[in-house]
């Protein structure tokens, strides 16, 4: 049984991009949902081994300025928000990623994680220098709220001599909170030290929309915040809110996690209304009947049909992306 079948599922995932880890699928699965395209990369094209997987949806009305860079690696996607396109300051990409356990006998048997870290590494390295980076998905790493993601009085004068010529000091140095306590492991120091090299900031616990940093993982035996959301510093301020969404065991043991950014223009048909404004209505003359109608529309309290065309008018400029293990 495909969960995209299953009409809770897909109530749950609407966002414009919409990325999907674990579908256990193989590369001649088709999977489909309405009104997006989708693109893949599985582990193996034996259907007898359908383990892993990732699966990216982008809506069909912004697929003008979504392009997929890189999938070299079976547990990871690389995709570009044209800058132009969505009224960015410069072209963001997006690492959808799923990194598994280091206990586990996938990762002992292939090391893929240490290939995942090595060629982030590398990555974030060229595409700081032409664009914004975002990093989503499952990364299984646990990160203790006391670790930080910068450097401590990177504006003192004294640092500005160790730092790279590059490195552009910000002032984000907001303490990151966790909803329980969990002590830092392997991937988590090699997310602060990439953090801290590149300028990133993890999303999770310091937020608006996820300011206790809520839990990403539930199971039998525990949970913990496995689930990340981690951008440039200089993209912050297109950061609506960042949220953990409620947990629906019958969809995933994680909890969706979901990115709001803000686009000052989206190109494309959802945009292109320019022809279909409607007409301004004909000048009224006043008087004394118009006059108390007028009053009376006052005290109306009804402004639903209000709301819902300013609601429509917001989510005209925002890019709204989920990521969530199946």
């Amino acid at each position: 049984m495909s969960k995209l079948n299953d009409q809770n599922f897909r109530e749950k995932i609407k966002s414009d991009i919409v990325f999907l880890s674990e579908t256990h699928s193989f590369s001649k699965d088709v999977l489909y949902l309405e009104g997006y395209k989708c693109f893949v990369n599985c582990r193996s094209t034996e259907s007898s081994r359908k383990r892993g997987g990732l699966a990216v949806f982008v809506k069909r009305t912004i697929i003008g300025g979504v392009k997929l860079v890189d999938k070299s690696l079976s547990d990871m996607l690389w995709f570009k928000l044209d800058h132009t396109y969505f009224g960015l300051k410069r072209d963001l990409y997006i690492f959808f990623v799923y990194i598994s356990p280091s206990n586990s006998s996938y990762t002992l048997r292939t090391g893929m994680d240490k290939e995942i870290f090595e060629k982030l590494e590398t990555d974030i390295s060229n595409f700081n220098s032409v664009g914004e980076v975002m990093i989503m998905g499952d990364l299984n790493a646990h990160i203790e709220s006391k670790e930080i993601d910068f450097i401590c009085d990177e504006l003192n004068d004294p640092l500005e001599d160790f730092l790279p010529p590059n490195y552009i000091a910000d002032n984000v140095q907001i303490k990151r909170n966790t909803q329980m306590p969990q002590r830092t492991n392997s991937y988590g120091k090699s997310i602060l030290e990439m953090c801290t090299s590149s300028q990133l900031r993890i999303l999770n616990g310091r937020t608006l929309g996820d300011s206790i940093g809520k839990v990403t993982y539930h199971s039998y035996n525990g949970t913990s915040i496995d689930d990340y959301c981690i951008c440039s510093s200089t993209f912050l301020s297109n950061i609506l809110n960042f949220r953990i969404e409620d947990f629906h065991p019958n969809n995933s043991d994680h909890c969706q996690i979901t990115v709001n950014i803000f686009c000052s223009n989206i190109l494309g048909p959802k945009q292109d209304t320019c022809n279909n404004l409607r007409k301004l209505p004909p000048v009224i003359r006043w008087s004394p009947i118009r006059e108390q109608k007028f009053i009376e529309n006052l005290n109306y309290d009804s402004f639903n049909n209000i709301c819902t065309k300013t609601e429509k008018l917001i989510a005209n400029e925002n890019v709204l992306i989920t990521a969530q293990q199946t």
